[in-house]
């Protein structure tokens, strides 16, 4: 530097510390973290709420999907218990329908409970 005195090179200028500034500065530090905090929280929680809501949505198809199916056993459930099911599948095991004299139709009578009342007559 050429046009300044070796005595002005030397010198140090000092500044001297505003404290109000500081305090302006750190409140406004403090007071934009939690602004981004909470935005930050907020994108979150929004997030978390789409992402329950695909989540849901899965659980809706897959609950419809079940219906679906259980319907469909159902269906081959009574099928498969009609009597013409039942007939058929014993034929196929080589079993033959009960002929009348193999059927026991004997009635037993059995004595009325003590203090049992009687519908029919005295």
């Amino acid at each position: 530097m050429r046009g300044v005195s070796p005595a002005k090179r030397e010198r140090v200028v000092r500044r001297t510390w505003d404290r109000r500034a500081f305090a302006r500065l750190a409140w406004l530090l403090i007071g934009s973290s939690i602004l981004v905090a909470g935005f930050v929280h907020a994108a979150a929680q929004h997030f978390a709420a789409v992402r329950l809501g695909y989540e849901a949505e899965s659980l809706r198809r897959e609950r419809a999907r079940l219906l679906e199916e259980r319907r469909q056993l159902l269906i081959a459930l009574e099928r498969a218990d009609s009597p013409q099911a039942i007939e058929r599948a014993a034929r196929a095991q080589g079993l033959e329908p009960a002929r009348a004299w193999q059927v026991n139709r004997a009635i037993t009578h059995t004595a009325p409970a003590l203090g049992a009342t009687s519908t029919f007559g005295p």
